[in-house]
């Protein structure tokens, strides 16, 4: 599930018990049957930042041991 805002919700929804007797055909509709309505649960994310310091013409040097500075400092 993707993440879009800083609070996040969702529903929940509880499915009733089955049955293993079954329905009599012709009875009537009881009111028991009803599953209870979906419960909205929530979280809060935390959203993180890392700044990195690195020019164009600092990435465009080639150094030696690793190919990217920015993929380094990222890491």
């Amino acid at each position: 599930m993707t993440c879009r805002h800083i609070y996040h919700q969702w529903l929940i929804d509880t499915l009733a018990a089955q049955s293993l007797t079954g329905a009599i055909e012709g009875g009537d509709w009881a009111l028991d049957t009803v599953t209870s309505p979906p419960v909205r649960d929530f979280n809060v994310t935390m959203i993180l930042r890392k700044d990195i310091g690195l020019s164009e013409s600092q990435r465009a040097v080639d150094t030696a041991g690793f190919s990217d500075q920015y993929a380094r400092k990222a890491a």
